[in-house]
């Protein structure tokens, strides 16, 4: 693989900078080679036992020597290295994980499941980035550019790497850019920026090196990662962010290029290709416990924000400066790592490692549509309700010991007081992500819909919408209980930070997976959707997502009304009875859209 001329290389548009958490020091990451050592023997160890011949696990060489053939190209793109990493590098760390799977020992040991996949990701209820063009002119959103490495299982995140192609970020400007530092004082915020030639060049590089890691190391900060990593190709930064200091970000710089010796045949026993490292790091990062909500929250506040990004910071410094390497830039072989330095790294390995932490599977069944509505209105406990004798507290009376009001106050203090006490379920819709929440008092479990504050105020609209709706609710809509705002932020991993939750009971399952045969959904839903119409409200987005089947009601249960619309017409028509019977006079009025 070769570097394509700076000037023949692709110029993309530059997203407008974000604030990024930042680390306030850089550190060299000291036992990371002995770590990686030690992983690595233990793979070729399972893959190529002592005294046996080698299994048959891999593609063949002259399909590798193809691989290579068609990688020896220039890089001159984000696509071209994204093509040259996935190629070259991840589907291989695939392949070798796969079968390590099939080794139980070696299953147990990196706490394996079925394998890992790599992925391009997005958070669907952030806001897009919007790019600059070199006019300056607003352009379109710029794609996605955080990849993930998730278990094969259970979907969730390992790691996340960060490409960087090498006309932006060439390995010069990292070997003079990384170097112990108060990272914050000397580069983001100096006193002063140094104007002799030698100094500038030097501190341009730690600038541009260092958005470049900043962009990964927020990333880490929001998912709880203890592993990443950074790469431009041609050199890679293993980065590790230590549990008991999230304000240290640690470094190793790899340059596979320089360390692999093909004449020698040692070098391979060692994990210095690109394969192996990232194989090794995968590993590693298997055993690690992803840090919960809470240690990210508190990580926030220790924190100061850089607002900036890396293409940013690359337009800012000059093109003649650019073309100049920096001091500081020439390669250093990397020192020669002993076994009883390993033994040694081995014994330390857990230092700064979180405690174990696993979101426990959340047992709780839901309360019954028939059991928040009554407990809005004030009447009697269901007792078909999975969660009656919670609700009572060891009493015998037959009616709700609080109200609704009540119930949504003590949810928002539970949550405030421990974000992690929720539980993600299923996909994340459009508007908002499903969390299912048990009051710790009295064992009510509901629904929440965690939103995003760049979705706020277009989705919070929702609780006007089952205001209106409030006759057919646990009829046809889900009973709703109220808004809350959250102290803390949860950062869900496809969605992005929530801070407002919908609070509601559980509508049902997917249609897809009911029983009820299809005239059967068909005349439900054409009833329901009746309904609400006859009270004013037009659905607007009736897709089969927001369609879920109720098995308590035996019917189909409409949701997520943040682009429904008012009919004016319609609700002066509308009936003027509650779900009780009772007649209403209100003549309240409502924003109409």
């Amino acid at each position: 693989m070769t570097v394509e001329d700076p000037s023949r290389s692709t110029r993309g548009n530059i997203p407008a900078p974000k604030g990024k958490r930042c680390p306030l020091r850089l550190l060299p990451w000291a036992d990371c080679e002995s770590q990686q050592q030690e992983i690595y023997r233990s793979v070729c160890h399972y893959l190529e036992p002592p005294g046996q011949d080698a299994e048959q696990l891999f593609l063949p060489r002259i399909t590798l020597k193809g691989f290579g053939q068609a990688l020896a190209r220039h890089l001159s793109s984000e696509k071209d290295l994204e093509g040259y990493e996935h190629f070259g590098v991840e589907i291989h760390v695939r392949d070798i994980i796969a079968a390590l799977c099939k080794k139980p020992d070696a299953r147990d040991e990196f706490h394996l499941s079925d394998g890992v996949t790599f992925d391009n990701h997005a958070n669907s209820l952030e806001p897009p980035q919007v790019s600059q063009s070199p006019e300056g002119s607003p352009s379109r959103p710029s794609r996605p550019d955080q990849f993930c490495i998730r278990r094969g299982d259970s979907d969730s995140i390992l790691t996340t790497v960060e490409y960087k192609p090498p006309h932006k970020l060439s390995v010069e400007n990292i070997r003079s850019g990384l170097r112990p530092m108060d990272f914050w004082e000397e580069v983001v915020a100096p006193d002063f920026v140094p104007t002799q030639e030698e100094e500038k060049l030097r501190y341009n590089a730690a600038r541009l090196t260092g958005s470049a890691l900043v962009q990964e190391f927020h990333v880490m900060i929001q998912q709880g990662l203890e592993y990443s990593y950074l790469t431009n190709g041609l050199a890679l930064v293993l980065l590790r962010v230590p549990y008991d200091d999230p304000t240290t970000l640690y470094y190793h710089l790899c340059e596979p290029n320089m360390e692999v010796n093909p004449e020698d045949d040692h070098s391979f026993q060692l994990p210095v290709t690109s394969i192996a490292r990232v194989l090794c790091l995968c590993l590693m990062s298997s055993r690690s416990t992803t840090r919960d909500q809470d240690w990210r929250n508190n990580a926030r506040l220790l924190l100061p924000i850089w607002t900036t990004s890396f293409d940013y910071e690359h337009s800012q410094i000059p093109v003649a400066e650019l073309r100049k390497i920096p001091p500081d830039a020439q390669y250093i072989p990397p020192a020669s790592t002993s076994s009883s330095s390993v033994q040694e790294s081995a014994r330390h390995a857990d230092t700064g490692h979180a405690p174990s932490y696993q979101n426990q599977h959340h047992q709780a069944q839901f309360c019954t549509q028939k059991c928040l509505l009554s407990l809005k209105q004030g009447g009697l406990l269901d007792e078909h309700c999975p969660n009656v004798t919670l609700h009572r507290k060891g009493e015998s009376g037959s009616r709700h010991l609080i109200k609704a009001e009540t119930l949504v106050q003590l949810i928002k203090r539970q949550l405030d007081d421990d974000i992690d006490d929720c539980t993600p379920m299923g996909r994340c819709g459009a508007s908002g992500a499903p969390f299912k929440i048990t009051c710790a008092a009295y064992g009510y479990t509901v629904v929440g819909k965690g939103i995003t504050t760049y979705l706020w105020n277009e989705v919070s609209r929702e609780a006007d919408i089952y205001h209106i709706l409030s006759q057919v609710q646990g009829l046809v809509v889900p009973v709703f209980l109220g808004a809350i705002d959250m102290d803390k932020i949860y950062f869900l991993d496809r969605a992005g930070e929530i801070e407002h939750m919908l609070l509601m009971a559980w509508a049902g399952k997917p249609i897809s997976k009911t029983e009820a045969t299809s005239p059967d959904i068909s005349s439900s839903i054409s009833k329901a959707v009746k309904k609400i119409r006859s009270l004013g409200v037009l659905h607007q987005d009736l897709r089969v997502e927001n369609l879920l089947w109720n098995d308590e009601l035996r019917r189909v249960m409409i949701i997520d009304f943040h682009c429904s619309v008012l009919d004016r017409q319609l609700m002066k028509k509308r009936p003027r009875k509650t779900s009780c019977g009772e007649d209403t006079r209100q003549q309240q009025r409502h924003r109409l859209v």
